[in-house]
């Protein structure tokens, strides 16, 4: 892999989520940075790196405690370019998902899927301030679907977030059908089950614009 010249990407949030572990019965943190135009996603979450050096593949290479890693994902192109450091050992690579995850024909679909955005009258109180809370669920089945919590003051377009991971979803089972959807803008915060089980929670924002600079490496700027 190559650039022939720098590369200029920015996110505008940075959001901690807290996910349930039920294997360890607690709460995993993971951050996600948003172009708040719905081309990028970026993590550089530790709890990954620790985990890709422990495989096989860089058992040799590094102790875990002293890796770091950057994954910037295209939601435009469902490309991912990533960074990872083992000590001494530095990886970059700019690949397309679809060669990179397992082709799974069993669980494709041919029919057509309306998926409902219905907003609730109740709201939510999150980070000292009111957010808006929708439920999301196939219009076929509305007793099977989420409740999502989206801070609308803070724009971020849902719409070519989510398309990026159906087409990728879609292009990786095979599937001749299609799912629709129109999910309103704003930074994702929660998501629970119609059960009120919990499935994610934004436990921190930090608005403070971050711009990557890619060749070769991420260099990060605030």
């Amino acid at each position: 892999m190559s650039y022939t010249q720098e590369r200029s990407i920015e996110i505008d949030y940075v959001v901690d989520y807290a996910v349930p572990n039920k294997r360890t019965q607690s709460m995993d943190t993971v951050s996600i940075g948003f172009n708040k135009d719905g081309k990028f996603l970026w993590t550089n979450a530790s709890v990954l790196a620790k985990k890709l050096a422990d495989t096989k593949f860089m058992s040799k290479a590094s102790n875990s405690e002293n890796s770091e890693i950057n994954l910037l994902y295209n939601t435009i192109n469902n490309k991912i370019l990533f960074s990872i450091i083992f000590g001494d050992n530095e990886i970059y690579a700019n690949m397309d998902m679809a060669s990179i995850i397992p082709i799974n024909s069993e669980n494709s679909f041919d029919e057509d899927i309306s998926f409902m955005i219905t907003p609730l009258n109740q709201k939510e109180s999150m980070f000292e301030r009111e957010v808006s809370v929708f439920e999301l669920y196939p219009q076929e089945e509305s007793n099977e679907g989420l409740r999502i919590i989206l801070d609308e003051n803070l724009y971020c377009n849902n719409n070519v977030f989510t398309s990026g991971f159906i087409s990728l979803m879609l292009k990786m089972t095979s599937s001749t059908g299609d799912i629709k959807f129109d999910i309103p803008n704003g930074l994702f915060l929660k998501a629970y089950d119609l059960n009120d089980n919990l499935l994610i929670e934004a436990i921190n924002i930090d608005t403070d614009k971050k711009t990557i600079k890619i060749n070769y490496n991420f260099q990060i700027e605030e």
